[in-house]
């Protein structure tokens, strides 16, 4: 009796045993049939987050490469706006001094009674009227120049002046204008050549201005 006993609980652990194995392959086919399913869709989420992350990034890149573009473009009208202050200023202030000329028979030092709203000092140029004393000794004194100054080297520099053509036999004195600019930003500035007998010119290395 305790025999049979014995062996049946024997049989009853081989059988346990048995479906333990059982369960076991089940769980690792379940396993193995999961992650094969499963591979594709994180393939899929890997490819997708790479999709996304360069179609984030293009817009990025297309906004680079138009700003590289744009930019010197940009950066060239930026400057030419800030020269176009200067030309209209010193263009201004060489008819003023005509109209002073014609009233007092001389040129002003003053920039003030030039009757202009121009301020001495912008912040993009610097402006001042200089008496000329390089031209001839017969004419010194009659002619009158002005500078203007960047503020930046990126700039280019103005200058102009007027100068009182010496009276003729059948004229008497007028006033002639002229108006340069240097070939290159940040030029130091040096006054136009004047003379009583000929139209003044721009000094080498500037070109006159219409």
């Amino acid at each position: 009796m305790i025999s049979n006993s014995h062996n049946l609980g024997r049989l009853q652990l081989l059988e346990l045993k048995k479906r333990y194995v059982y369960l076991q392959a089940e769980e690792n086919v379940m396993k193995s049939e999961f992650r094969t399913k499963l591979l594709p869709h994180q393939i899929d989420m890997k490819n997708s987050v790479g999709l996304a992350l360069i179609e984030s990034l293009m817009p990025v890149v297309i906004i680079g490469a138009l700003s590289a573009i744009a930019l010197p473009s940009f950066l060239n009208q930026a400057n030419q706006a800030k020269q176009a202050e200067a030309k209209a200023y010193i263009a201004a202030m060489n008819q003023a001094q005509q109209n002073y000329y014609s009233k007092h028979g001389g040129f002003s030092h003053d920039l003030g009674q030039l009757g202009l709203s121009i301020k001495s000092v912008t912040n993009n140029y610097g402006y001042s009227i200089e008496k000329n004393n390089t031209i001839e000794t017969n004419v010194a004194g009659n002619a009158i120049t002005h500078f203007a100054v960047p503020q930046s080297t990126a700039w280019k520099t103005y200058i102009g002046g007027v100068v009182a053509v010496e009276p003729t036999a059948t004229s008497t004195a007028t006033t002639v204008t002229i108006l340069c600019e240097s070939d290159k930003p940040g030029v130091d500035v040096i006054p136009p050549i004047f003379s009583s007998t000929a139209a003044p010119a721009c000094p080498a290395n500037w070109t006159k201005l219409d």
